[in-house]
This record gives structure tokens, C-alpha cells and sequence, in this order.
């Protein structure tokens, strides 16, 4: 006689009471797991919710929220602070970080003093005297316009940005364009708000901008220049080929109105910085230095000049002749770290360096270049990556390390996950000092 196959209506109906009992359990016993599964999903889906709340919502979530980490409680408090002087801001707020049995001040305040003690230093005339260009350069730029920038007047400044402030330690200078509102307004709101760093140094941020196309925008500009105080804007077009002009109006302001700064951190508007690494490992390191750029730095002879006319940087033959690299070392322009002494002597070397589009190879390179003494240097580690998800991703495995100082990114949602990061980061960063 065949055998067949018992099914689950076999032992419910055919193998009595007995069978009917063991099913049950176990279908119970599963029930359970799966409740069990579920709820721990739940506790930690609001683990991680009350870990990053305060620091993904904190204009919109004026509370404090507590966590655990390592069994040492972590107080995120957020609280509302009136306008302050040159903010611009209606409403601000301001992160307070305190770690229970964790000397935070103590910490800070070494960072913040070794900072206090250095400021700009005085270029002499005969350092401007030594700045001249180097031989044959002028034919090989083979500059099509002027350098209009040089003498132009600034359409929108604030020129007591850098003076109002004591122990102004860095100026962040962004690159941005004319419509990009949105990215802006996200900077100021997170990891470019300054209120949220004065235990460990004082900086300002500076957007540079040329003219818009259209007069709706232009009065859009206005309204937020007189609202942040925080926005320079030169009498050029603003265009991906005027770039250049947008450094040296930058160069020109700070050697004008920023001589009380250390650092100018120039970056582009599609960039995060982790400011706590800045100010606590980066900015130490250079204190006592002059003259000195830090950067991905890119070495003579080693870049392609893009000559083919479908190509983003497509440079004319005419320019360069006869090179198939760039004959200057440079830096990638999206994050570089300067010493201000440095403005002073760039502005003048960009009076006698003939004009070329490529703003990265102008400002970073060729102007550089007629300047003695300048020291190019990259920062370590793997400190850099543009790919914002390929960054979250990063940040979400606990067994990698993620050590950046520039993460690209692409929208709102974006930054405010890279800042939740950076921000826990930081506070693992005290609880390991501590151990």
C-alpha cells in the first residue's frame, strides 16, 4: 500500500487530541518569537530616534533628550536663545553638550586657547616685492580677459563680519550660487551654526556670490544679506566660468576686512564639514605655521588639462599650448584650509597673474605659485568623501571606521543625517578621551 505524505490536516485531524496539543505549541512558541523579534525592532527604532532627534530636528524640536552609551548618560539640551548681534537670525538655537563625569571644559578650553594665542600675521613689504610671475607663464595662460575683480566694488559685504567677533579663530568662505537659498539656509541651521561650538572656538561663515540673472532673485539676495549678515557679493556674473573671479574677490575682502582671523576655510555649498575635528585635531596642528595650504593637494604635471569640448572643464588649445597636464601643483577646490597670512600676498599675486577660468588651477595653483614660501600639504587619513549615502552607509556600520572631515551631499534630508552623525560622533569622540 502507498505511503503519504503527512500534511498539517493529518495531524490536526487524523493523529487526535495528542497532535492537536503539539501543534498548538508550536505555533505558540513561533507567535512569541515573532512578537520578540518585533519589539526589539520597535526599542531600537526608538533608540535611534531618541539618539539623533535632538540633532536632526533641533530648530523644530526645542526639547532635551537623554540617552545612554556605555552606561554614562549623555545630555543633548537645546534651548532657545534670543538674536544675537550680526546673526541675523530671529530665533536661534543653541547645543550644549555635557557629558556626565567628563571634564568637556577642560578639553575645550586647551583647543580654544592655543587658538587664542595665534593671530594674523603682518606680511612686511619686502614679502610683496618677491611676488612676481613665473617665466613664460603669462604666454601660456594666454589670458582672454581681465581679472575684473581686482578693483570692482562688492554689491552686498558686512564689513565688520570678522572684526566684531573676539578670538575669531576661522572664517568659513562658501562658494555658492545665486539660487541656492535652500543650501545656505541648511548650513546655517546645522553644521555651520556657530552658536553650537563656542566651548571649542569661534568662527563666522561667509557666502560668496556674484550677480544673478534675473532682478526676483537679486532682491531674494538682499532680503537674506540683511537678515544673516553673512554674504559677500561681487559685481560679476555669477557663472561657473567666473568662479575665478568669485576667489579673487574673496582674496581681496579678507586682505581688507578679516585681518583678526587665524584660518579661512574655503568649501563649496554641496559640502559638510565635521567642524568638532577641525577645531579639536586640524586647527592645533597649524597654529604656529605660516603660509602654509591644506587641501587635497594635486602635484605639477600630474593633472590632464580636459581638451576635448564635451568636457565640463574643456580648455582651449590656445591656453597652455602644447601641454597635456597642468604645469602647477593645485588643490581640489570643494574643502582647503588656509593660514591668513597667506590672503594678503594672494591678492597681490592676483594683480600680476594673467586670467585663467579654471578657478581650482588659478586660485589654488598659479597664484599660489608666484607667492615664496608657500607649503602645500594634505590632510590624512581617508578624510573625504563625496558620496553622501556612500558616507551614511559608512556612519551606519560600527565596525568601520569613518574618520572624514568632507562629506558631499545632495539634499536636505541628506545633511541633517551626516550632521546626527557627526554630532554622535563627536560625543563618542569625549566618552574615548575619557576611557
Amino acid at each position: 500500500m502507498e505511503k503519504r505524505p503527512i500534511s498539517l490536516c493529518n495531524l490536526l485531524c487524523c493523529h487526535g487530541r495528542r497532535s492537536q496539543k503539539s501543534v498548538f505549541v508550536i505555533f505558540v512558541i513561533g507567535l512569541i518569537y515573532l512578537l520578540f523579534i518585533l519589539y526589539g525592532e520597535v526599542i531600537n527604532r526608538h533608540h535611534i530616534v531618541n539618539r539623533t532627534n535632538c540633532f536632526q530636528n533641533f530648530l523644530s524640536n526645542p526639547k532635551c533628550i537623554y540617552f545612554n552609551e556605555n552606561k554614562r548618560r549623555i545630555a543633548t539640551i537645546i534651548e532657545g536663545s534670543e538674536r544675537q548681534p550680526g546673526t541675523g537670525s530671529g530665533r536661534t538655537s543653541t547645543i550644549n553638550i555635557a557629558v556626565q563625569g567628563t571634564n568637556l571644559t577642560k578639553l575645550s578650553s586647551k583647543t580654544s586657547s592655543d587658538l587664542k594665542n595665534t593671530h594674523f600675521t603682518e606680511n612686511t613689504e619686502n614679502d610683496f616685492t618677491k611676488i612676481t610671475l613665473k617665466p613664460n607663464f603669462s604666454q601660456m595662460i594666454n589670458a582672454s580677459q581681465q581679472v575684473s575683480t581686482i578693483s570692482a566694488p562688492y554689491l552686498l559685504q558686512n564689513k565688520n563680519l570678522c572684526s566684531s567677533v573676539k578670538n575669531l579663530s576661522t572664517l568659513i568662505i562658501v562658494h555658492t550660487a545665486c539660487d541656492h537659498f535652500t543650501r545656505r539656509q541648511l548650513a546655517r541651521q546645522t553644521w555651520a551654526n556657530h552658536t553650537f561650538y563656542t566651548t571649542i572656538g569661534e568662527f563666522r561663515i561667509l557666502f560668496l556670490l556674484g550677480k544673478p540673472k534675473y532682478e526676483t532673485i537679486q532682491k531674494m539676495i538682499r532680503d537674506e544679506s540683511e537678515k544673516y549678515e553673512d554674504v559677500l557679493q561681487g559685481n560679476f556674473i555669477d557663472t561657473y566660468h567666473n568662479l575665478t573671479l568669485k576667489g579673487v574677490m574673496a582674496y581681496k575682502w579678507l586682505s581688507e576686512r578679516c585681518k583678526n582671523v587665524k584660518f579661512i576655510l574655503k568649501i563649496d555649498d554641496d559640502i559638510v564639514v565635521d567642524l568638532f575635528k577641525v577645531f579639536v585635531d586640524i586647527l592645533p596642528k597649524y597654529a604656529s605655521l605660516k603660509r602654509q595650504i591644506v587641501c587635497n593637494h594635486l602635484y605639477k604635471d600630474t593633472m590632464p588639462i580636459r581638451r576635448k569640448n564635451n568636457s565640463k572643464w574643456f580648455v582651449h588649445h590656445r591656453h597652455f599650448r602644447g601641454k597635456n597636464a597642468y604645469p602647477t601643483a593645485y588643490c581640489s577646490g570643494f574643502m582647503i584650509l588656509f593660514t591668513n597670512d597667506l590672503m594678503p600676498l594672494f591678492f597681490s599675486s592676483s594683480k600680476v597673474t594673467p586670467f585663467f577660468w579654471v578657478d581650482d588651477v588659478y586660485l589654488y595653483g598659479l597664484v599660489p605659485g608666484n607667492v615664496p614660501g608657500v607649503k602645500y600639504s594634505s590632510f590624512q587619513g581617508q578624510w573625504q568623501m563625496l558620496d553622501g549615502q556612500k558616507a551614511l552607509r559608512c556612519y551606519r556600520n560600527a565596525t568601520k571606521n569613518c574618520d572624514y572631515l568632507a562629506i558631499g551631499s545632495s539634499g536636505k534630508a541628506e545633511t541633517e543625517d551626516i550632521w546626527s552623525h557627526i554630532v554622535e560622533r563627536y560625543l563618542h569622540s569625549i566618552l574615548a578621551r575619557k576611557h
